[in-house]
């Protein structure tokens, strides 16, 4: 099993106190996977410049900006275009601070990201997974595995999802997407990104997803197991998110070796 390259775009705001100490919890439960890893990333705000040192003193390979005047499409475009002249076919990961990775051992993320990348699947989805799994049974079922299932993601099932849960978006952040698809989001989210400087605009709600499977499908893999968790102050049962109190439990335990 090779080690698939994972390339972290995005931008994000560290601006308080609390976004601060879970970008610094989510920067070392990343570490088990660090030799994946490779940055070309803007972080503004308060804390910017604390948080670049954090990221080059962990990866000394990396491309940091402080850069609060261009729009997100313009930050996002740039990456890829990075991104891609480094590596003719990657997969870009849209990651942000308050989402950790709590995978139960690192070998999992690694054999997921290798059938990934061999996949016909455009996007894995590695956070929000308590709503995937249950929502995503709407779609037709392409590969179903111990680890992973994959599924066809039209307009059709789609509109059979809203059914019962109207407020679903089609595809979000943080994930891992192919580089086709994920420029092809770009430029049809343009129109939002430009006016923009906050990454929330790549995503496809409802009213702009109809638009966009009337263009095309794509296939999408949801792992079978947590990969990343969003991390809340405070949960209620059921919650997709889980607390910062059980994150940093997972955390320790791996630290000793338990998970």
């Amino acid at each position: 099993m090779k080690k698939v390259k994972v390339h972290i775009i995005g931008t994000i705001k560290i601006d308080s106190k609390w976004r601060r100490k879970l970008f610094v919890h989510g920067l070392a439960s990343l570490e088990p996977i660090s030799s994946l890893i490779s940055w070309n990333y803007n972080i503004v705000g308060r804390y910017a410049d604390f948080a670049c040192g954090e990221i080059t003193r962990r990866y000394p390979h990396t491309s940091i900006t402080i850069n609060d005047d261009s729009s997100a499409y313009e930050l996002i475009k740039a990456q890829i275009s990075a991104v891609a002249d480094q590596d003719p076919e990657p997969l870009l990961f849209f990651w942000q601070e308050d989402h950790w990775f709590v995978c139960p051992n690192e070998n999992l993320f690694f054999y997921l990201l290798d059938e990934f990348e061999q996949s016909e699947a455009e996007i894995l989805t590695v956070s929000h997974l308590v709503t995937s799994w249950e929502r995503k049974r709407i779609h037709k079922l392409i590969t179903d595995k111990h680890l992973y299932k994959e599924y066809l993601i039209n307009l059709s099932s789609q509109r059979e999802l809203w059914k019962r849960w109207p407020e679903a978006y089609l595809t979000g952040i943080p994930a891992i997407y192919k580089k086709d698809i994920a420029i092809e989001i770009l430029e049809f989210n343009k129109p939002v990104l430009e006016n923009s400087k906050a990454p929330g605009g790549y995503e496809l709600p409802p009213e702009r997803a109809v638009e966009f499977l009337t263009r095309r499908s794509f296939i999408e893999m949801i792992p079978t197991f947590h990969v990343f968790r969003e991390v809340f102050r405070t949960v209620r049962p059921g919650d997709r998110a889980i607390s910062l109190k059980e994150a940093l439990r997972i955390l320790e335990l791996r630290s000793r070796g338990h998970l």
